[in-house]
């Protein structure tokens, strides 16, 4: 009895040992990217947005990878992730307070970022303005319908520009942008009003 007790937990010990065998582990993927977009002023972003908006983070998505089920292809390294193109991507819907341009009068509009974390892998995109939930922004948004990721989930947006041009933090009644840029929140409203009437 005992030497079948004694054979029975070396089979058991064995298959466990043999089935973590077969699991494939793999390094950690992270990346940072440097974003690099076109200087443009005020009035280059309000004529050419898709979408101007204030509005606040109530939903954060999990991230993805830019790949049709949002998941990393099996046996993919680095190296396979720089060849292939691939991205991590990270959407916010911002329940809208007020919209001075397009975006069809929503309540809620989905933004896409660059960046997040799936799983072990992350990515890092400089120059990236970490969004905060129910604080409130000022966005110049471009409608993804060409870009890589325009046929990954829903309708969505991008920031025109990049987070350092078309988003701007509202604080104490004022808009601040990530380049400094810095507006009464009323006088802004009203500027880009006065150039969308022209």
């Amino acid at each position: 009895m005992k030497k079948t007790l004694l054979v029975l937990a070396i089979l058991f010990t064995t298959g466990i040992s043999a089935c973590q065998a077969q699991i494939s582990t793999r390094d950690p993927i992270h990346f940072g990217v440097n974003g690099s977009y076109e200087a443009m002023s005020l009035d280059d972003m309000i004529e050419n947005s898709d979408a101007i908006i204030i509005g606040q983070v109530k939903i954060v998505y999990p991230s993805q990878w830019t790949t049709s089920d949002g998941e990393l292809p099996s046996g993919f390294t680095y190296k396979k992730v720089i060849q292939e193109g691939l991205a991590i991507i990270t959407d916010y819907e911002f329940a809208v307070e007020q919209t001075l341009k397009g975006g069809s009068e929503q309540d809620a509009i989905r933004i896409r970022k660059g960046g997040g974390a799936v799983g072990q892998d992350s990515m890092t995109v400089n120059g990236d303005v970490p969004l905060e939930m129910d604080k409130t922004y000022l966005f110049f948004l471009s409608l993804d319908t060409k870009g890589a990721t325009a046929n990954i989930g829903p309708e969505h947006y991008w920031i025109s520009g990049g987070d350092m041009q078309g988003l701007y933090r509202i604080v104490d009644e004022k808009a601040i942008s990530g380049t400094g840029d810095e507006w009464g929140l009323d006088d802004l409203v009203a500027y880009i009003q006065s150039k969308l009437q022209k």
